[in-house]
């Protein structure tokens, strides 16, 4: 569970405090309960996809050696997500 407002706004965790005969009852709860759980491990994260660097690595990469990068940007900022942060799907390793 968690304090990270961020995660509880994404369904990702939940604030039940400290006390550990609360928390005991409420982790077994969850895991007890397919449904709440699933609901959990597959909410967005709130904090990215796991692969900034990987991301930036590509980016500079195709930027030093003088490929046309504009129009992947052109591309990321058509997504919906790009207003939170750029997303560039095609630059993988």
């Amino acid at each position: 569970m968690t304090e990270r407002p961020e995660v509880v706004d994404a369904g990702a965790g939940k604030v039940i405090g400290t006390d550990c005969d609360h928390i005991v009852p409420k982790v077994v709860a969850l895991m007890q309960n397919p449904v709440e759980y699933q609901k959990m491990i597959w909410a967005r994260n709130p904090f990215g996809d796991g692969h900034a660097a990987e991301q930036i690595v590509n980016i500079l990469a195709r930027l030093y050696s003088g490929e046309d990068h504009r129009s992947s940007l052109e591309s990321a900022r058509s997504q919906p997500e790009f207003s939170r942060s750029v997303v560039y799907p095609e630059f993988r390793l």
